[in-house]
């Protein structure tokens, strides 16, 4: 009799009689209330929260509060335990667990412990994978045991001795670095495959690891000591300070900030309140890959009327600098959002110290620009749609330096966290370093791990089946890496950058990644932004004939249509794009040829721009791209072979989108 009853439960849930004999909530039941806070040291404000049940209904919880991360949500009294609950912001996502209710009512707590214990539950480490049978109060239970286990010392040096845990229900109170959240300023959670890694924010190289079937490994205790030091000193309040600071500094009109706005201003110049946000009160003091504090480097906002009322927010500890006899050893690296007065949003980085009691703006203190990002990229032929492929992979940027019209650079060797290594060279009309194709040096820094046609029906089975040009010379690993690999690249990788000056002089230079590389099934369900209706026809009438877009008399060049009318528009999902590049070859050198030097220019603005016009920059001597009587102006028989829109998204992931205007050639061709 039980087992028909339950049997038809599985079938029949809208029998409210049958539910309720089955242990179930009958029709006549008051609605569920669930509620929490979802927290990553600090709030995780405005992210959206959804509830998932046992039969995959769907309920949106709006979003949380900004400052303290509450949320709360009415249920229908149909949805039936377990419930997956996620909190998403900016393409982070978190998840927790509902097993049992109390009187029709929850807590669920949404942290980056309870994203842990949930993922361990599944064997590739993906929540949203999880059967709703694999989701029962002994499982959770039997995850938040091996968490206390696990984290021992850890929960030790910041709860205090013989204290126990649950991150799904304790309470939480958001940036107070007390309790739970005085924990959660001392871990940090990756996900790599199928493995939960739970890391010290102090010191990432040693981590726990939370798994389905293994016991953990404890922590051990000698590592907790910086830990402690860091959470101590109470970082939200720390970072949320600093941040005030700076937005009564970006209060003021520019002749308040600094002493000079005429563009010609340098660290010495900024006043007042300014100078105190820089460590020692000296914004000389600050230096990030070798740029320092002036108009036209390092913080340079200061000197623009364009940056008045930017309002800092969202600050959190990513990880402390753990590097023993580098300059920058012990510094803080921080996650932030910048909003300016029109709305534009900006996530970034800072990376600080902390001295006197407060932290200070110190930058990398690396003498060369250099970076490493995850980057994703949908890259769209508009004549020749058949062609669209989606990659992912990573950006490995080096800013060209250029002295007496020359680079400076002879050659950077960036090494992966999987030994894999990679060239970048100069090349003339590009403003980073390009990353070395086989015998030649591209006008890109995007190496490409994983790629795929968006038609299904082409495979692809190694670079070579991959479309690209003569001209363009784009970096694909030699076969796609697939999934399951990718996804076993660490968060927080660490990436060597060797660099070699043409003086001879040498660099070495570490960047950690905030983020791995998205899958290419992840970008597959990425929105990104698109063209117009009229601007892709105007695109392709214009373009047809040649593939490019030709130059015909010294011009600035104009992303938008020509009635004045928008050029992009964002989907729902999307994110707005902030720089646009267009990518191109100088005239044919009057020496003959195909087409001269490849270039790229490009251009910032807010994100909600849905136009830009783009001036010609000229990068070195050997650059011809630019008219060289009217400054901005392309010179005429220069032609342009490709635009980009690129959108940073939190925890540096790029997504970038690519209207590419010629039919390409095989790889194999080149």
């Amino acid at each position: 009799m039980n087992l028909q009853c339950c049997q038809l439960t599985l079938f029949t849930v809208a029998i409210s009689t049958l539910i309720a004999a089955c242990g179930g909530r009958g029709g006549d039941a008051a609605p569920i209330t669930l509620s929490g806070i979802s927290a990553v040291g600090v709030a995780f404000g405005g992210a959206r929260v959804n509830v998932k049940d046992k039969s995959g209904a769907s309920q949106d919880c709006g979003t949380t509060a900004e400052g303290t991360g509450l949320y709360s949500c009415t249920l229908p009294a149909t949805f039936t335990t377990p419930f997956l609950v996620s909190a998403e912001r900016d393409g982070e996502k978190y998840f927790s667990a509902v097993t049992e209710l109390t009187e029709g009512k929850a807590t669920a707590q949404i942290t980056p412990l309870t994203h842990a214990i949930v993922a361990s539950l599944a064997t590739n480490g993906q929540p949203e994978s999880l059967a709703p049978e694999v989701i029962t109060k002994a499982a959770i239970a039997e995850q938040v045991s091996k968490l206390q286990v696990g984290l021992a010392s850890v929960i030790s040096a910041t709860l205090g001795p013989g204290q126990s845990i649950n991150p799904l229900i304790d309470a939480i109170e958001a940036g107070s670095s007390q309790g739970m959240d005085k924990l959660l300023d001392a871990v940090k959670v990756s996900i790599t495959g199928g493995s939960v890694g739970i890391a010290l924010r102090a010191n990432l190289e040693s981590a726990m690891t939370l798994d389905k079937s293994a016991a953990p490994t404890p922590i051990p205790d000698a590592d907790v000591q910086a830990v402690k030091a860091t959470v101590d000193a109470e970082p939200p309040k720390l970072i949320t300070a600093l941040l005030k600071r700076m937005n009564a500094c970006y209060a003021l009109p520019p002749t308040s900030r600094v002493a000079k706005t005429d563009g010609t201003g340098t660290a010495t110049d900024v006043l007042g309140i300014c100078r105190e946000v820089f460590i020692d009160g000296d914004p000389a003091n600050f230096k990030s890959g070798g740029n320092t504090v002036s108009a036209k480097a390092a913080f340079k906002t200061l000197f623009s009327a364009s940056a008045n009322g930017l309002v800092f927010d969202r600050g959190n500890l990513e990880y402390v600098v753990n590097s023993a006899g580098a300059a920058n050893n012990g510094f803080w690296v921080v996650s932030y959002r910048a909003t300016a007065t029109d709305g534009t949003v900006s996530p970034g980085v800072f990376v600080l110290k902390l001295q006197g009691g407060q932290l200070k703006q110190a930058g990398n203190q690396y003498e060369h620009d250099s970076n490493v990002s995850a980057f994703v990229q949908n890259r769209e032929f508009i004549n020749a749609s058949g062609n669209n492929y989606w990659s992912t992979g990573y950006s490995l940027s080096v800013n060209n330096r250029v002295v007496n019209g020359s680079s400076i650079y002879k050659q950077v060797v960036v090494t992966s966290p999987k030994g894999k290594t990679f060239t970048l060279k100069p090349l003339a009309g590009c403003s980073y370093l390009g990353l070395v194709v086989g015998t030649k040096t591209s006008c890109t820094s995007f190496v490409r791990l994983s790629y795929g046609y968006q038609d299904a029906s082409k495979a692809v089975a190694s670079a070579s089946d991959m479309p690209t040009t003569d001209q363009s010379y784009l970096a694909f690993v030699p076969t796609p890496m697939p999934d399951a690999e990718l996804a076993q690249i660490p968060d927080q990788g660490t990436w060597l950058f060797e660099i070699e000056l043409k003086s001879g002089e040498t660099f070495t230079q570490k960047h950690r990644t905030l983020s791995r590389a998205p899958t290419l099934a992840d970008v597959k369900n990425m929105p990104f932004v698109s063209l117009t209706k009229g601007a892709k026809e105007d695109l392709q009438t214009n373009s047809q004939s040649a593939g490019t877009l030709l130059v015909s008399r010294p011009t600035v060049f104009n992303f938008g249509r020509d009635n004045g009318a928008d050029a992009w528009e964002t989907p729902s999902g999307a994110l707005a794009p902030t720089t646009a590049t267009l990518f191109g070859n100088a005239p044919v050198p009057s020496g003959g040829g195909t087409f001269g030097n490849s270039f790229n220019d490009s251009i910032a603005f807010p994100a909600s721009y849905r136009k830009v016009s783009i001036p010609c920059s000229t990068q070195s001597n050997a650059d011809l791209h630019c008219d060289s009587s009217v400054p901005g102006h392309f010179a005429q028989g220069s032609r342009i072979t490709e635009f980009q829109l690129n959108a940073p998204a939190a925890r540096s992931v790029t997504r970038s989108k690519h209207f590419v205007l010629y039919n390409p050639n095989p790889a194999s061709s080149n």
